[in-house]
């Protein structure tokens, strides 16, 4: 199964057909997500990590190289990541029922896509990136920037209430900002 927003477009035909050769020449693959880009041409993208916030009570999602070119060397490389935003992500739908879905109780559905790569390593599978789907996502423009920013924080603190054990578990295993190339 393919989970898509409805502000992400195609930019150029083949990616789903990209992504289920890339899960299926990686059994241990449960989630793999898609390289996303701004219309700018700067990705949104290439996997996500944890960072604890500045004042350290709360964990964050963040995207490598968030507003980098989306030619990037070192965002072309397949790699496996902590997590990836269910923005277009590709995962058995077995898996998906396995591990119980998106979580409803996130304001505004944000923080509910990390909290499913969490559940498919629980369940013994990896996250990967693939580049190789590339798709343009205008995120967040259809909500004032204000009200997600509170909506997020919210989130935040849910998520790492629920999950901050595993999170530190997961950021030790992977850099928390991978060098630009």
């Amino acid at each position: 199964m393919i989970l898509l927003n409805s502000d992400v477009f195609p930019a150029r035909p083949g990616w789903v057909s990209a992504l289920a050769r890339f899960r299926a020449a990686r059994p241990a693959a449960g989630a793999v997500g898609a390289k996303l880009v701004y219309e700018d041409e700067t990705l949104q993208h290439a996997g996500m990590f944890h960072q604890l916030a500045p004042n350290g009570w709360y964990w964050l999602n963040q995207h490598y190289f968030k507003g980098l070119p989306r030619d990037l060397r070192a965002a072309s490389a397949a790699r496996e990541v902590p997590a990836v935003t269910a923005a277009c992500v590709l995962l058995p739908t077995a898996l998906y029922d396995e591990v119980g879905g998106l979580d409803p109780g996130y304001i505004f559905m944000d923080y509910e896509d990390s909290e499913l790569c969490l559940r498919v390593r629980e369940a013994g599978r990896e996250v990967w990136y693939c580049p190789d789907a590339e798709l343009y996502h205008l995120e967040g423009q259809s909500w004032p920037s204000a009200v997600r920013q509170r909506a997020s924080m919210v989130n935040a603190w849910r998520h790492t209430l629920r999950w901050g054990r595993q999170i530190e578990a997961v950021t030790a295993r992977f850099p928390a900002a991978a060098p630009a190339g």
